[in-house]
This record gives C-alpha cells, structure tokens and sequence, in this order.
C-alpha cells in the first residue's frame, strides 16, 4: 500500500512540477504530495528533490509559484554531487535549490570537516554564507560540545566553484582556548587536493643549529606541476628550502633543495640539490635519473637532511624481460669521508650489459649470452694506483640445466666461457691492453629427503655438494671493482664470490652444505644451514675477515625463524675450527598487538684490506608502541661496544586521531670526528588534519572526551 502511495505521488509531482514552476527535468518523490488551488504544492514525508544534478532530502516541503519559493521542513539535506553536503533544521528556497536562507544548518564537506552556523544564505547555487560559525574536522560528544580544535568566525563565504573559504573575525581554538586571532583569512575548502597556501610549519632544535621554524608555502602550476618554498630560520642559520614536482604523460620529475647561509665557520652560502626523475620509453625501456649535489662534506649532516657518505649523479637506460636484460649507467660518485680524496677514487663510471638467454631445438638445457663493457676515470693525473684509469669489454656464453635422477637427486650443471679486454691508462708499471679468458664449470647435486610428522608438519634435510672450476691466466688486472667479499647463504654455492670482473677465484673447489627445515600447518618455519668451501689453491685476493682466505673457508652457519608475519629471527655467523668468530649477525623482528620490536647485533672483525681498522661491535634498537588508539610512542638505540657507549639515541611521541596528527621527537648522535660533532636534534610538528593538509586521518575517530594516554 506504501509503495503504491509513493509511486502516485511520484508520478503527480513530476506531472504538476512543470505546470507549478519546476523546471524541467526535475523529480519529486514523497510519501504524500496535495495540490491548494492553481500555485500551492504540499508534499509530506521522506521527501527526494532531484534537479539539475541537486537532490534534497527533507520532511515536508511547500511550493509556492507565486513567489517561486520552497519553504522545507528537516531534517533538510542538499548534495550537489561535489562531495559537499548542506544539513539543516528548515530552508526557504529558490525553486532551482540555488538561492535561499537556511537555519541551524551545517556545511559538511567530503572528509567530514564541517562548518556549523545559526544561519547559511545560499546565492546563484556557487556561494555559501555562513554567519556565527565554526569550522572544525573533530568529532563532537555528547558530554562535551566542544572539539579538540576549531575556528570560530564572525562570517564564512565559501565559493564552491573557486573551493575556496573566506572567513572575518577569525579565531583558532583548542579546546576551547583562543590561541590565533586573524581578521581575514583564506583557506581551501577540504575537497581541494592542491591549494595554494601555506603547510604545516615544523619546529626543530638542534645542538649545531639552536633553536629553528620552517614554513612551507606550496603553489600549484598547472595540472602536473607544483613548487613548494620552505624559509627557515634557526639561531645561528637563514635558508630557503625548494621542492619542484612536476607529471608527464610517461614519467616524473623532483627536485628538492635549499641554499643559505649560517654561522658555523663557513663563508659563503651554503646548499644542496637532489633531483630524481624516470620515464617510461617506447618499446619499454626505462630512463632513470639522479642528482646529488651539496656545497660541502658537512651540509647534509648539519642540517640534518641525510646521513649518506656519498654524493651519487647518475643516468641509466634500461629494459628487462624473461630472456632479456639491457642496462646502461653512467655514474658520478663524490665522497663526503673526511678520509677519502675524491681526487684518487674512480669517481666517474660508465657501465653496459647486454645478456640475452635462448633456447636450441633438440638440446637440453638454456643457453645465454652476453656483453658488457666498464670504465672508470680518477681526477688525479699520477701515475700509478692514484691516477690509474681502465676500460674493460667483456664476453659471456654459457649453458646450464637441471634434472632429476636416481631417488629423487637434483642436479644441475653450468658451464662458461668469458672473455674481458682491458685497457689500462696511467699505470706504467701495467701493460696498457691485456686480455683474460675465464673459462668455468659447476655441478651440484641435492637431495631432498622429505617427510610428514604426526602434527601435520613438513620436514626438509637436504645435503648439497658442489664441484667447481675456474681457468687460471697470468694476467696483471688492478683489482677496483671487487674490494669488499660476502660469503653468505646466497653465494655459498657459486663459482665465484666476487662481486665484480678484476678479480676471479681459480681452480678446483668444493661447495658442501647441508640444510634442514620444519614447517607446520599453521605458516610457522624453522630452517638452518651450515657450510663451507674446500679449495684446491689459495685466492689470495680474498682478505682474512673474508670467511674464505685459506684453502679452507670458515663455517657458515645460518639459522632462521619465521611465525607468520609476527614473528622473524634470523642468524648468520662464520667461525673458523677454533670456533673463533669472523663475522656475526643476530636480527630479531617481532610485532605483537600494539607492539613492535626491531633489534640487531653485529660482530666484524678488524681488517685492513675492507677498510675497516677496529672490530665492529654494535646492538641496534628499533620500537613503537601502540599506547591507545591515538597514541603512539617510539625509540630507536644503537650502541658501539668496541667505543662503550652509545652511538645514536633517540625517541619520539605521537597523537593522531581525525582531526589531529602531533609528533613530538628527540635525537641524539654521539658519534664525532675532525668534521662532524656530536649533536642533538628536537623537533615539534603539529597538523589540523581532515582539513586543508591533503585528507582525513587514516586513524579512527576519537572516544569522548579529553584524549588520555
């Protein structure tokens, strides 16, 4: 009978609307609609008002042709399709829904920031007038009216086409304490992702620095363009900070930089630059780009931008498929070690791979191909190790397969030729062309002996032998690509275990190994490892902190444990017969409910030939806490036992819920040295979220009440 009623009263109403005023096309639906003589239309009832892409949802609802007004009842609801609502208690409106007063209503735009007022006047379906209002995204309880924050304003205009708000009279608030007077002020309305304006502003103190503020301004240019400025001022520095973004139809672009100058011992004006960029090109190839540039060794460190020890410009070129891989790299390395003498390091690099894997009809087995070239240049004109300059092109073809036989053994063999021309440039006591050939084979065997427990349980122990052979060739080839040696799970069985050309193992080898693995129903998984290689002849190239100097490597063991993804152990170590340790690490991960825990420790003994002259003993902490749902709390820890004492410390608060995110942080680095100085860093960053800083938080609303730890 309901439904009977409503779809006559639809039918009327979209028959009388145009006969009364409406224009078409417009639709009313209600759940009783009357007609008074020629001009009065009454309509009652979960009433639906659609025209010209503007619904209204309300109680009762009177038109009047003679002056061509709605006079509505509420609850009133009007969308536009903008992602903006206006809800109020009775409207007197235009007939096109465009023009009209509305009581005790309320703006609420899409990430639920909402704009309250005892009166709103719409005019020409653009502009909004709000008078007595106050603006906030908070939620509101019962217990208490009143928000974490908010603006109050004498009067609010909002141009909905511009997504712009104007406010008189201004006043921030936190609960409900005036903190900020302004007698104008422009905002963007919340559905506007990229406003011109000013950001959230971020407070930082450090020991070399003092006391400091930042003030981003950003500004749109465009569809896929932006630039955002950052004055800071600190007590001993003034620079302006840059971010320029920009979209093309196949790639990005960013650059980010500051310039300035400060008090801290050096004339002139300070800065850096680091721009990244990659497109996609035809026939899918990729094209990468990098800058870094900084004005000193020290910049980047001072203010506390980043701890990197290099300065990388880089251009590349590449495409990967299943059978192909293509890649070319120039790159521009620039030390910021006080240690290092950019102008002896191969400081400029040039680098091309071709390789290209293939199939042969009636043969077993995946053949591959490839070429590669190399070359590296020093500033230095010496001759010698300081000066020295090379160029390498080199060759591969190989074959490898692998098959199963007898009671389940896999085996796999591999066989390569290689090739690598080299050219030597300032190093008279070299031959300035030289040619080495590398020819190498490898056959391992596993096998997997498998069985089920009474648990359900998968269990895995495999034994693993590998044989391998590399040539021997009497060649002088400098070795400046494969200084620093990992012997660890991932190359225990291989064939060489450097990680560049110059340098190769020879010989006859042994790979042994053995692993073991449990795994349950449930995901959980314990697996370990222990190996070692057997060497014919010593590779002296290979340093003594290595694990593989000898003829006989140090044990490798490795052990992990892993419980879905709340859990995560992982330990690797190499020791040699004497059980005395070489290297060691131990990290532990584990996230439980509202807590998560990060923890590693590393043990590298002392080696000249990787640079390194003392042991390296150090425990490193990482932990949040969850404490409610809006507060968090968080500390990192890392401790030099060879030094007994802390190297870095630090540890932060936050506060986040759907209309604030505030972080509260302290830091602190112990570590010193000719140009680098112990320091301490606080920093403060406070956002009105939901509200004019790019979206709502992704945190749920908050419980009544004053938030409490």
């Amino acid at each position: 009978m309901r439904l009977t009623t409503r779809l006559f009263a639809s039918v009327s109403a979209l028959v009388l609307s145009a006969s009364v005023g409406f224009s078409a096309p417009a639709s009313l639906v209600a759940d009783k609609v009357q007609i008074n003589g020629d001009s009065r239309l009454i309509a009652s009832g979960n009433i639906v008002v659609v025209y010209d892409g503007t619904s209204l949802t309300a109680e009762t609802l009177i038109y009047d042709a003679n002056t061509d007004q709605l006079i509505i009842e509420g609850p009133i609801e009007i969308t536009d399709g903008s992602g903006t609502r206006i809800l109020a208690d009775s409207a007197t409106l235009s007939s096109d829904l465009n023009d009209g007063i509305l009581q005790s209503a309320r703006l609420v735009f899409a990430e639920n920031a909402q704009l309250a007022a005892a009166e709103i006047h719409r005019a020409d379906g653009r502009y909004t007038q709000l008078y007595k209002s106050t603006l906030s995204s908070c939620k509101i309880c019962e217990t208490s009216e009143t928000p974490l924050w908010e603006i109050r304003a004498k009067r609010v205009i909002h141009d909905a086409e511009d997504q712009q708000l104007y406010f008189d009279n201004a006043t921030l608030r936190f609960w409900d304490v005036p903190v900020f007077y302004i007698p104008r002020l422009r905002l963007p309305d919340p559905t506007l992702r990229r406003a011109r304006g000013f950001l959230v502003p971020s407070i930082r103190s450090s020991t070399e620095l003092g006391l400091g503020v930042s003030v981003p301004y950003f500004i749109p240019i465009g569809d896929n363009r932006d630039v955002t400025f950052s004055p800071s001022i600190t007590a001993h520095s003034r620079s302006l900070g840059w971010q320029y973004r920009q979209a093309y139809r196949t790639g990005r672009i960013q650059f980010d930089g500051a310039i300035g100058t400060d008090d801290l011992g050096y004339s002139g004006a300070r800065g850096y630059l680091f721009g990244t960029g990659e497109f996609s090109l035809p026939d899918d190839f990729t094209l990468s780009l990098g800058i870094q540039l900084a004005s000193d060794d020290n910049y980047l460190s001072d203010y506390g931008i980043s701890e990197t020890d290099w300065l990388e410009t880089s251009v590349s070129l590449d495409r990967y498929r299943s059978d192909q891989a293509i890649s070319l790299e120039f790159v521009n390395l620039e030390s910021l070690r006080n240690t290092d003498d950019n102008r002896t390091q191969p400081t400029q690099s040039f680098d091309g791979t071709f390789e290209q894997k293939f199939e042969l009809p009636h043969v077993a087995g995946v053949f591959d191909l490839g070429v590669s070239t190399h070359g590296h240049l020093r500033r230095s004109t010496v001759d010698g190790d300081d000066g020295r300059d090379l160029m390498r092109v080199s060759a591969t073809a190989g074959w490898g397969n692998t098959w199963i036989t007898g009671p389940g053994i896999v085996t796999t063999a591999r066989a390569e030729l290689r090739e690598d021309q080299y050219f030597i440039y300032q190093d008279s006591s070299r031959d300035e062309a030289q040619s080495v050939f590398t020819p190498s084979a490898s056959l391992m065997a596993r096998l997997p002996l498998v069985r089920g427990t009474d648990s359900g349980a998968t269990q895995v122990l495999e034994p693993i032998i590998q044989l391998t052979w590399s040539g021997d060739n009497d060649a002088d080839i400098p070795n400046d690509d494969s200084q620093l040696i990992e012997f660890d799970e991932g190359n225990l069985f291989s064939t060489n275990r450097f990680g560049g050309y110059d340098v190769t193992e020879h010989g006859f080898a042994a790979n042994l190994g053995v692993q073991f693995s449990h795994e349950t129903q449930s995901g959980t998984k314990y697996a370990t490892l222990v190996g070692r290689s057997l060497r014919s002849e010593e590779v002296t190239a290979y340093s003594d902190a290595s694990g593989l100097s000898g003829t006989q490597s140090d044990w490798l063991v490795g052990a992990s444990i892993d419980i879905g993804a709340a859990f995560g152990f992982q330990h690797r170590s190499l020791f040699d017969d004497d059980f005395s340790i070489t290297k060691s690490e131990t990290r532990l991960d584990w996230d439980h409910n509202r807590f998560d825990l990060s923890t590693n420790y590393a043990w590298l003994q002392a080696d000249a030939d990787e640079d390194r002259d003392d042991d390296v003993s150090e425990w490193t902490v990482e932990t949040a806490y969850q404490l409610n749902h809006q507060w968090s709390a968080l500390a990192n820890w890392r401790y030099d036992f060879v030094a007994e004492r802390a190297s870095t410390a630090g540890i932060g608060l936050g506060f986040e819920n759907e209309c604030v995110d505030f972080d509260v942080s302290l830091s602190r680095s112990y570590t010193s040295s000719s140009s680098v100085s112990p320091s301490t860093v606080f920093g403060v960053s406070l956002s009105l979220t939901g509200f004019g800083t790019g979206g709502a938080s992704n945190k749920s609303a908050r419980s009544c009440g004053i938030p409490k730890i």
